[in-house]
């Protein structure tokens, strides 16, 4: 009796801290293809590049690219960490690609949109350089949404006109620190502020944290910015904002297809 119960509560400590997930998307793929399923490891510590199950919205699958303290920025599609080009190899755009000819492009990869002579894909940016190689190809483009306002793209105001392609600049909150809030930027930090228990009311010019005025807030926890490898197919941190360390349930470690 002992041994089972000791299998028991061993099976049942086993699945706490290495979850089952199932891919609901197609923005990791081609490695993690929607509808396969992943070990998780709760008891992994985040670090720059790894992928992990992120409850926020709803559970997606994600990579961590910036981490507290890093700012962040994009340009034409391209992340930059404090002013660098931050890139990984599973890493995808959406191009459109016209032919002067009909052209056989692989199905798996490129989508017809007008008798195989304008096709779209999402591809490496080394694909892209072989795939403008290939006769028949006149023009290749990486499809990029111009800097203005989308209310669906954080944080959802338009005095910050950003675009999933053109974003930022924006630094990740990390612990400890004391941001200082203005009436313009306070709209960045509000719901992190909420999350941590805060209440935050703005009158006029004068902003209120838990009912005192302030223009001074120290974070509590850290916070991460995590991107999908497809980077038009997908919902991220340039959707939802900041991810805090406690809505990153699990590293993903092992993955079933």
């Amino acid at each position: 009796m002992v041994w089972i119960l000791l299998t028991i509560g061993f099976f049942v400590l086993f699945r706490f801290l290495f979850p089952l997930f199932q891919v609901n998307s197609r923005a990791m793929m081609p490695v993690y293809v929607s509808g396969s399923w992943l070990l998780a490891n709760r008891l992994a510590e985040p670090q720059l590049f790894d992928v992990w199950v992120v409850e926020k919205p709803n559970r997606v699958l994600s990579r961590i690219v910036a981490l507290p303290g890093e700012e962040l920025s994009i340009v034409a599609g391209e992340l930059r960490i404090d002013g660098g080009y931050r890139d990984w190899k599973n890493l995808r755009y959406a191009y459109r690609i016209w032919c002067t000819e009909e052209v056989q492009l692989a199905a798996d990869s490129y989508t017809p949109l007008y008798k195989n002579r304008i096709y779209t894909a999402r591809l490496t940016p080394s694909k892209a350089d072989s795939t403008a190689s290939i006769p028949g190809v006149r023009k290749l483009k990486k499809l990029t949404h111009n800097k203005a306002y989308f209310p669906s793209v954080f944080p959802h105001d338009p005095d910050y006109p950003w675009s999933r392609d053109y974003f930022g600049p924006l630094v990740v909150p990390g612990a400890g620190e004391e941001l200082t809030l203005t009436k313009y930027n306070y709209k960045l930090y509000i719901r992190l502020i909420l999350d941590e228990g805060g209440q935050l009311h703005v009158d006029g010019h004068c902003l209120f944290i838990n009912g005192q005025e302030t223009d001074r807030y120290v974070v509590k926890k850290d916070y991460y910015w995590v991107m999908c490898d497809n980077r038009h197919a997908a919902v991220d941190s340039r959707n939802f904002g900041f991810v805090a360390r406690d809505e990153l349930t699990g590293k993903a470690i092992v993955l079933f297809e």
